[in-house]
């Protein structure tokens, strides 16, 4: 099992993505910096007024992250911002699920058709050793990913913020720890797809759907036909609990609200993930 996992990890660190994603992140955390320092000069120009520690009072229009794939800057506009403030924002947005989403399937592809699974199923006893194996792959994959990003963040914030703030409070810890534990759900769920799937085409367009918000935002559609129709909105209620959903609303100002039913829904999904594709990669041929 060890030798499987540090197998897995080499392969991480030798594919040329992995660096690739690394840089982008680490110009998105420099971007994002810089963009939100310029949105808020636009926004005091504009007549907008602070209270302390608390968001901007009246925001002009405008000032979406175009590095976050539609997500609003104005959030962020307070008299003192910190790092995990900034970096919950982006990790809210499409921009690092997609990074997340496509690399992890294409990683788990990989396997299958370079035969890298084939030759090591015969060294395991059990073949969900496998799986173990590729889902700490991928929480160490995601680590990397959040350390970078606060990294290049706080680099760009004392670069570019004026009004950064070195504070780390532990409930915006809490939180990024949660979208931690969410993203940890997200990449497992694509695990089981790519392992349900002999090529790479469908759970490369389902990563991208789900990243983008179009599967979330169809069930929620379904829901609310259903409602009108049913008088019972049961779907508004499974809403609160979807992997996807909850890593775009988690925030910083939201998450004393909502901590605990994000808490459930990650850990929830992260054993359902892990059992059903368990029981996939069990019955599955390798060839």
């Amino acid at each position: 099992m060890l030798n499987i996992i540090r197998m897995e990890l080499f392969r991480l660190l030798k594919s040329k993505s992995f660096y690739v994603i690394m840089i982008v992140l680490v110009i998105m955390g420099f971007a994002s910096a810089y963009f939100l320092n310029v949105r808020i000069h636009e926004v005091m120009e504009k007549g907008g007024k602070i209270q302390l520690n608390r968001t901007v009072v009246s925001v002009p229009e405008g000032g979406r992250y175009f590095i976050g794939i539609n997500y609003n800057a104005n959030s962020l506009i307070k008299e003192k911002i910190t790092v995990l403030e900034e970096v919950s924002v982006i990790l809210s947005s499409a921009a690092v699920m997609l990074f997340t989403g496509v690399f992890t399937v294409l990683y788990i592809s990989g396997e299958k058709n370079c035969g890298f699974t084939k030759n090591i199923v015969s060294c395991v006893k059990k073949r969900r050793f496998i799986l173990y194996s590729q889902i700490i792959t991928m929480s160490v994959f995601v680590l990397l990913e959040f350390l970078v990003l606060l990294l290049a963040a706080e680099l760009g914030s004392i670069m570019f913020l004026d009004n950064f703030s070195y504070e780390l409070p532990l409930e915006q810890l809490q939180c990024i720890g949660l979208k931690f534990l969410l993203y940890i759900a997200f990449a497992i769920f694509l695990i089981l797809v790519s392992a349900a799937f002999k090529n790479n085409v469908l759970p490369v367009i389902i990563s991208i759907f789900l990243s983008l918000g179009i599967i979330t935002a169809v069930i929620g559609c379904a829901g609310d036909i259903i409602a009108k129709k049913s008088g019972y909105d049961a779907f508004h209620y499974l809403e609160k609990y979807l992997v996807v959903r909850n890593i775009q609303v988690l925030s910083i100002s939201s998450f004393a609200e909502i901590h605990l039913t994000v808490l459930l829904a990650a850990v929830a999904a992260i054993l359902v993930y892990s059992s059903i594709a368990a029981a996939v990669i069990e019955k599955r041929d390798i060839k």
